[in-house]
């Protein structure tokens, strides 16, 4: 019986304990949310900047390394 009630008194003081990391959480999520929002935005800024590290853009543009002609190998 003793052994019962250290085990409900450990999950009661965890569930306090844990309620301020909860309401902590869910007061920013909208910050969390902007900030999320922004960095993506500048993730496709910079992604628009080096055309050559995008995969969507990859095929149209073109690459930095030259060409290769057989000029070049005699």
């Amino acid at each position: 019986m003793i052994q019962n009630k250290e085990k409900w008194t450990k999950i009661v003081l965890y569930s306090v304990a844990f309620l301020p990391v909860v309401i902590f959480g869910l007061s920013y999520s909208p910050l969390y949310y902007r900030l999320l929002k922004a960095c993506s935005g500048m993730v496709k800024f910079l992604l628009e900047l080096c055309p050559r590290w995008s995969s969507s853009s990859s095929s149209s543009s073109p690459s930095c390394k030259p060409e290769r002609t057989t000029d070049s190998l005699v």
